[in-house]
């Protein structure tokens, strides 16, 4: 009996053990977790369900799961780096243009006048740019504070002759102009204004520049620096400064002998109330043939007070093989105020390298003689034997009877190339005297550097105009072997004068012929007259 109940106690513990089992393994299987009920954690506990969950939030995603969607493919294509132009914007800060009260290299500032800020600026080129043409835009900068009406300010800039120092004397350049509108409220200060131009050279490469100019406001209103009466008691004020800013003001180049030059570069603490100590200026630049010849690239400048100037000034030596031209200067300033708070400021100057000119012309072979009537085309060869490209190549004939159909052109011709043209002549009779004869003419070749100054060569040609009904082949003799008229003049009266003897000779030897006829028949008759007697 003893024996039963434990068989059937022991079978009722065993269904109950497993109703318990298969009860807790579905609960698992639902929440997720697939592992076994006796599965113990390290530290020996059994796993409950709610363990399991903490220790699953904690494991690392399978790899179907931890795997993102693919991206799609990107369609857009990828860009070249775009090509470093040799071409450069220039300020031409040596001319005086329209609208500007003085040069740049005077100390150039923007006028303000009639709620209006006028901004000139002449840009240059130091080569072709394509259609002669210049995007432009203003850049006015944070609208707080700020005495601009702001409005989209861009414009396209084409290449003009302009007159230059008040007189008739030209240049061509890209002369920015903008007239901006100032606001009623402006205050009274220095801002700066950014303008920003671009273009593209021949070969399609982005040429551009910003330069920076500085409008000082004086027609309006006081700046507010506040008063003590505005101030709540019970709160500390605070002293707002402003950094001082040190620029570049101007920069200008002097020869010192062969293939020798300094750069003056003016510096310039624009700040209104803080003063600038300890200020470093280094140089840098990388142009190939262009040699430092100063003992340092810094110079240091112990103080610079609010609103002063100092000029640094460094020396160069360049090769022969340079090619004219403006080149860049990068300066790097290190600087602090008063307080000894450190800062820093770039800017840049331009160096002029101005090279010797060499260009030559073939001798033109004007032919020697041509008859009135002829079209000649006369051609023309040209050989740049500097480091430097001309531009405008041309020639310019002149001589009696003599009548191009216009300017022989060549155009620019890089450094040690060769250019050539040709102009057709048309050939007419001489304008004084005999209309054929020798004449002799010149040749005036002209071209120009990358400052637009015009060099001049003259060549003289010699030809013999001839009739175009002469049928010798017999060449003409000069016209001071030909000036004895009076020669053909006797021989031709002495022809009319035998004419008129031999006429006349005639006419008295029939006269003669006629009396002795009549004498003849009176004799005959007479005789007759006797016989009939």
């Amino acid at each position: 009996m003893n024996k039963n109940k434990r068989k059937y106690l022991i079978l009722l513990c065993s269904i109950i053990c497993m109703l318990v089992v298969n009860s807790r393994g579905l609960y698992v299987h639902a929440i997720g977790l697939g592992a076994p009920l006796n599965e113990t954690d390290s530290e020996g506990d059994q796993i409950s369900p709610d363990n399991n969950k903490d220790k699953a939030d904690t494991t690392e995603p399978t790899t179907e799961q931890a795997k993102e969607p693919d991206k799609e493919p990107s369609t857009e294509p990828v860009k070249d780096p775009e090509s470093v132009s040799a071409v450069e914007f220039n300020i031409d800060n040596e001319n005086l243009y329209p609208g500007m009260s003085k040069t740049y290299s005077e100390g150039y500032m923007p006028e303000c006048s009639e709620g209006k800020a006028s901004i000139v600026i002449p840009v240059t080129a130091t080569g072709d740019i394509k259609d002669n043409k210049i995007s432009t835009a203003v850049q006015l900068g944070d609208t707080a504070g700020s005495p601009f009406v702001y409005k989209n300010y861009r414009k396209d800039v084409t290449l003009k002759d302009w007159n230059i120092n008040n007189s008739n004397k030209k240049n061509k350049a890209y002369l920015v102009q903008y007239d901006l509108s100032l606001n009623n409220d402006r205050i009274n200060g220095t801002y700066p204004v950014d303008v920003k131009v671009a273009g593209y050279d021949s070969k399609g490469n982005k040429v551009e520049d910003t330069y920076t100019l500085y409008v000082v406001i004086t027609d309006g209103k006081e700046p507010d620096t506040g008063s003590s009466d505005d101030v709540p008691a019970d709160e500390p004020t605070t002293e707002i400064t402003f950094a001082p800013k040190v620029l570049v003001k101007e920069y200008k180049t002097e020869s010192t002998g062969e293939n020798k030059l300094k750069v003056n570069i003016t510096i310039y603490n624009s700040s209104k109330s803080e003063n600038v100590r300890n200020l470093t200026v280094s140089v840098s630049d990388t142009v190939e043939g262009l040699q430092l010849e100063s003992p340092s690239d810094t110079v240091f400048v112990d103080k610079l007070n609010v609103g002063d100037t100092y000029v640094v000034t460094y020396e160069y030596s360049y090769s022969k093989k340079l090619a004219s031209g403006q080149y860049n200067l990068a300066l790097a300033m290190d600087y602090a105020d008063d307080k000894g708070t450190a800062f820093t400021s770039a800017g840049n100057a331009k160096i002029s390298i101005e090279q010797p000119l060499d260009v030559t012309f073939d001798p033109v072979n004007f032919p020697a003689e041509v008859e009135v009537g002829d079209k000649v085309t006369v051609n023309l060869n040209a050989i740049n034997l500097g480091n430097t490209p001309v531009y405008n190549v041309r020639a310019i004939l002149e001589a009696d009877g003599v009548e191009p159909a216009g300017t022989l052109f060549i155009g620019a011709i890089e450094a040690g190339a060769v250019g050539n043209g040709s102009v057709d002549v048309s050939i007419g009779g001489l304008s004084t005297g005999n209309l054929y004869g020798y004449t002799s003419g010149t040749i005036t070749c002209c071209y120009e550097d990358t400052n637009g100054t015009e060099y001049t060569y003259e060549m003289e040609f010699e030809t013999n105009i001839m009739s175009p009904f002469t049928q010798t082949t017999t060449t003409a003799e000069k016209p001071a072997d030909t000036s004895q008229w009076w020669i053909i003049m006797v021989i031709i009266i002495g022809i009319f004068l035998v004419l008129g003897g031999i006429i006349i000779g005639k006419c008295v030897i029939n006269k003669k012929v006629a009396e002795i006829e009549n004498r003849e028949d009176s004799y005959e008759k007479i005789s007759e007259e006797n016989k009939t007697e």
